[in-house]
C-alpha cells in the first residue's frame, strides 16, 4: 500500500520530553471507527466523526478509521513503520473492494499519515491525498484545533472519493468475479442461449434462463446472434437479472474491441467491472448468483 507521511514542524507545538521505554505498546485492532488513544477529541467530537464515518460506510464510499497514537505506541523515528505495520488491517475495507482508509494522527509526535487501501488508491492519488493533508488537516493542527482539522480533512477526503466514484461509477471486481469465470459464463450462454431483446439499445441479445435468474449478453447487433454473425469478444457486457427483477451489469473486454458503449474511463482490458453498483455489496448480492450459475452449468449433462 502506498502511504503519505506529513510531519509538522517542530516549532508548531512545544516539544515534550519523555523517558522512552524500549517496550512500546502493541496496537490491538478493534472494530471501531474512531480510536482516540491520545485523547485529543471530546466525546461529542468523537460522536460527530463516528457519525460521518458510519454514513460514509453505509453509502459504500469507503471504510475509514481515525486513530490517534503517542509515545506509548512508537516514537517519531518509527512512526511511519508502526502505522504501516500495525494499522494496515483497517485499510482493507470491504472484502473485494479494498476501499479502506486509515487516518493516523499523533499530536505528541507531531506526525500524521493516511493509509489508503488498494481500491481507494485507484481513485485517490498520493498527490491528491497530500494536497488534502496540507490544505485541510495541517493549517488547523498548527493552531491546536485537532478536531477542526480532522473534520475538514475527513470531509474533503469523503467528498473527493464520492465525486470520483460518481464520475466513473464502476468497480473493479476481478478478484471475486474472475475474468475466466466471466468467459465461461459468456461461452455457455452463446452456446446454449436464445435470442431475447431486453433493452432498447440492443436486439436479439443472447440470453439464458437459469432456475431463478437470467443472464443477457450485449451489446447486440440486430440478428447477429440469430445469424451467428459475431465474434465472442463482441459480447463484452453481461447483465444478470435476479428473481426480484434487479439487474447487475458487468463488462470484460479485450484490447482490440471497437464497440465502446459500456467502456468507461480508465477501464483496462481483461478486467471485470461492475457498472453502477450503488449501495450493493458483491459478497451478499452477486456472489450467490454467480455460485448458482456455475453450479447449474456444471450440472448440465453435456458438462459431466
Amino acid at each position: 500500500m502506498r502511504y503519505l507521511l506529513n510531519s509538522w514542524l517542530c516549532c508548531l507545538l512545544s516539544a515534550v520530553s519523555f523517558g522512552q521505554s524500549t517496550d512500546t505498546q502493541d496496537f490491538v485492532i478493534k472494530k471501531e471507527r474512531v480510536l482516540d488513544y491520545e485523547q485529543i477529541f471530546s466525546p461529542d467530537e468523537i460522536h460527530q466523526l463516528d457519525s460521518m464515518l458510519t454514513d460514509c460506510w453505509k453509502k459504500g464510499i469507503a471504510e475509514i478509521a481515525i486513530v490517534t497514537i503517542d509515545q506509548r505506541h512508537t516514537d517519531s523515528e518509527n512512526f511511519d513503520n508502526y502505522v504501516f505495520n500495525k494499522l494496515t488491517a483497517y485499510a482493507l475495507g470491504e472484502a473485494g473492494k479494498n476501499n479502506g482508509m486509515v487516518i493516523a494522527i499523533s499530536k505528541q509526535l507531531r506526525q500524521m499519515r493516511i493509509e489508503n487501501g488498494y481500491g481507494i488508491e485507484k481513485i485517490l492519488s498520493d498527490k491528491e491525498t497530500k494536497k488534502i493533508i496540507d490544505e485541510q488537516f495541517i493549517p488547523e493542527f498548527k493552531e491546536g484545533r485537532y478536531f477542526n482539522g480532522t473534520l475538514n480533512g475527513l470531509t474533503a477526503l469523503i467528498r473527493t472519493v464520492e465525486e470520483v466514484m460518481k464520475e466513473y461509477n464502476y468497480r473493479d471486481e476481478s478478484v471475486l468475479f474472475q475474468p475466466s469465470v466471466f468467459e465461461k459464463i459468456r461461452r455457455f450462454v452463446l452456446e446454449n442461449g436464445t435470442p431475447q431483446t431486453f433493452r432498447n439499445i440492443d436486439s436479439d441479445n443472447p440470453s439464458y434462463n437459469f432456475t431463478s435468474l437470467d443472464v443477457f449478453l450485449g451489446p447486440s447487433r440486430h440478428n447477429a446472434f440469430v445469424l451467428k454473425d459475431f465474434s465472442v469478444a463482441e459480447y463484452y457486457e453481461m447483465t444478470i437479472r435476479d428473481n426480484d427483477g434487479s439487474h447487475y451489469q458487468f463488462v470484460c473486454f479485450d484490447e482490440d474491441i471497437t464497440q465502446q458503449t459500456f467502456i468507461k474511463k480508465k477501464m483496462q482490458p481483461g478486467r471485470v467491472y461492475w457498472l453502477n453498483p450503488g449501495d450493493k455489496f458483491f459478497s451478499s448480492d452477486i456472489w450467490p448468483l454467480l455460485a448458482q450459475i456455475e453450479d447449474e452449468i456444471a450440472q448440465r449433462p453435456d458438462r459431466q
